[in-house]
């Protein structure tokens, strides 16, 4: 593929499951990304060939995929699952296999990105990068495939189907070996010795609410729980709704409520996605959900009514103790030390402690949005007056840049910024410890995103074509083309 030649359909980088079998949780710009995360991989359409290429960072891979990719699924941003015309395909920093032709509905990625299981209508396979293989998990008798589920350490492989009798029913597969788990039972989660774990009872395509941990015998956890869980590495703590309040369950307790509010945990982790049709799960890479950052989101209007995204954050200690850091928040960013977080409220920028909340600190005033350093110390805002503005954490505001329309916080601490943005776009700079390049980085930029391991923007084009250039970076400094005349569409 020429570069300067082809025409590109841009296709997100938004995490999705196979068939929409699990979505995990996007949270949009105005919420930092996972800071464990080192990397990221798009996938690109071209409307000349009609094939899709993959970018893995800023460099595109050698392979292609034929034709487009509906559905897009990672860990940890290293490795990624993608459907390309019901055929299912793996990407890496080394390029793209071709894992199986056809007829994929859902497809998980196990949590050490070797293993993906997958469903093709009343069949579910299993795929090992090392060895290269495809394996039939026979045995299952099933009608529609509904749940999937890898082990933590991927040492077992749980489906769950729905038979010809119209039973709902959990197989597990354990060295080479099928059986039956569970009757009347949707897997949500499995233990590596494939005997333990959670399910969700169920009657065909119905599951009832009733989640059991599985032991020796199984516990009755919750009796209406909603089916959309998140669960610690090793299985032992899980989270759930019951009636839109957060509960949580440890070693199959009965549940108990954590709080009034239906929340997300934000655990600084890789995670990867499990479930599909009834259910939805998410095995985060942690010892324990708790002791960690919660949040909510809903809508609200400002004085004008115009819909807001806001956010209720929360500090859940190991004991799960619940403080409340801020309410109402229109964007906030999360400390690297997963304890502190940087907060808009009301055109203030503030930094609050979860070890101090009622004491935060105000940073800047008459602020529209801001970005900051993952140590909460370095401040780049844009004040209600389109200035941009650079505040060390305890000193007073410097004047960068007027004009200025957006900033966003690219690789290696350093922030982006688009300024005299007009209809043709705007000029962008970057900005290194306070000090602002000296001339724009590019002119003509109609936005600008900041993903694991590779910053990109978009120039030289129009909106009302949505055909641009697009460039790349890993330093947020120096960019170079990536691809001509893309067309660029947001979900």
């Amino acid at each position: 593929m020429k570069r300067s030649t082809k025409s590109i359909l841009i296709a997100a980088a938004a995490v999705i499951v196979i068939a929409a079998a699990v979505a995990l949780i996007v949270i949009n710009s105005a919420v930092n990304p996972d800071p464990e995360r080192e990397h990221s991989i798009l996938y690109l359409k071209s409307s000349e060939d009609e094939n899709t290429y993959v970018f893995y960072d800023d460099a595109m891979l050698d392979t292609y995929i034929p034709g487009s990719v509906d559905a897009y699924l990672t860990c940890d941003g290293s490795v990624a699952l993608m459907r390309g015309g019901t055929g299912l395909y793996r990407a890496d920093k080394d390029g793209i296999i071709k894992v199986y032709p056809v007829g994929v509905d859902r497809a998980v990625l196990s949590l050490d990105n070797r293993f993906a299981l997958f469903s093709t209508s009343t069949k579910a396979h299993v795929y090992d990068h090392e060895s290269g293989e495809v394996t039939e998990i026979e045995g299952l008798n099933a009608e529609e495939i509904t749940s999937l589920a890898i082990s933590p350490n991927s040492k077992a492989f749980a489906v769950a189907v729905i038979d010809e009798n119209g039973k709902t029913m959990t197989y597990v597969y354990k060295d080479g070996e099928t059986k039956l788990l569970r009757e009347n039972a949707c897997i949500a989660a499995i233990g590596d010795d494939g005997e333990s774990g959670y399910y969700v009872e169920a009657y065909g395509n119905e599951l009832t609410g009733k989640l059991y941990y599985i032991a020796k015998t199984d516990k009755l956890i919750a009796e209406k729980a909603e089916a959309n869980f998140e669960i610690s590495r090793d299985l032992r703590e899980i989270t759930f709704d019951i009636e839109e309040k957060t509960h949580y369950s440890i070693d199959g307790s009965k549940a108990k409520k954590l709080m009034d509010a239906s929340v997300i945990t934000y655990a600084g982790k890789s995670s990867c996605a499990m479930g599909g049709k009834y259910c939805t799960v998410n095995i985060k890479d942690v010892d324990s959900i708790f002791d960690c950052i919660y949040y909510t989101a809903y809508t609200s209007q400002d004085e004008n009514s115009n819909t807001l995204r806001s956010y209720d954050l929360y500090y859940v200690s190991s004991n799960r103790a619940v403080t409340k850091l801020v309410g109402g928040t229109t964007r906030f960013v999360i400390g690297d030390d997963g304890k502190r977080i940087a907060c808009l409220v009301d055109n203030d920028v503030y930094t609050v402690s979860a070890y101090n909340p009622t004491s935060p600190t105000k940073v800047i005033t008459n602020c529209y949005t801001f970005t900051c350093t993952g140590d909460l110390e370095e401040f780049y805002a844009v004040d209600n007056y389109a200035t941009l503005k650079y505040v060390r954490l305890g000193e007073s505001p410097v004047t960068l840049l007027a004009n200025a329309y957006f900033v966003i916080m690219g690789s290696d601490d350093t922030c982006l910024c688009i300024n005299d943005y007009e209809d043709n776009g705007g000029s962008l700079y970057y900005v290194k410890n306070g000090v602002c390049s000296e001339e724009p980085v590019a002119n003509g930029v109609y936005s600008v995103e900041a993903m694991h391991g590779v910053v990109v923007y978009y120039a030289d084009g129009s909106e009302s074509t949505g055909v641009f250039d697009v460039y790349a970076s890993k330093d947020a400094m120096q960019f170079e083309l990536a691809l001509e005349k893309v067309q660029l569409t947001k979900n």
